[in-house]
């Protein structure tokens, strides 16, 4: 699958990002542990969890 150029110019942009990203991912932490915690209470192990790519990844390490 070829690229256009603006799909490549914003893939760029987010590879750019990817360095600092935890340096300012203050508001994904803070909602992230709050969507954990809701999510302690519930009875439930999934066989799956779908990663949509949005983050670090330390969410879904952490309800898996």
């Amino acid at each position: 699958m070829t690229m256009t150029d603006e799909e490549r110019c914003v893939s760029n942009a987010f590879s750019s990002a990817a360095a600092t990203y935890s340096e300012y991912a203050t508001p994904q932490r803070f909602w992230g542990d709050h969507l954990c915690q809701s999510l302690s209470g519930l009875l439930f192990s999934p066989s799956r969890i779908l990663d949509l790519g949005c983050g670090d990844g330390s969410f879904t390490k952490r309800v898996s």
